[in-house]
């Protein structure tokens, strides 16, 4: 099973959202109004991805920030080193 996981917010909480989550397999993540603990590790992982990657240098398109990130977590997140 999938596990989606939102900030806060009204889209979540939306009962036709949540419905076709679950039908394309998905399982909404939520934890109760105040916990800031139930996504520090997502958001830690992307702090850390922005500034390491994603802002020392422009991108000249989509797809060659695509593959630096691919490349960052499929190397970079496993220890090894990227290919940049």
């Amino acid at each position: 099973m999938t596990y989606v996981a939102f900030v806060a917010g009204l889209t979540k909480c939306s009962h036709d959202y949540q419905k076709n989550l679950r039908r394309y397999g998905f399982q909404v993540s939520m934890s109760g109004k105040g916990n800031c603990y139930d996504n520090s590790a997502v958001e830690t992982f992307f702090k850390t991805i922005k500034a390491e990657l994603i802002w020392r240098r422009s991108w000249p398109t989509c797809r060659d920030a695509e593959m630096a990130i691919f490349q960052y977590i499929n190397w970079t997140c496993r220890g090894l080193m990227p290919l940049l």
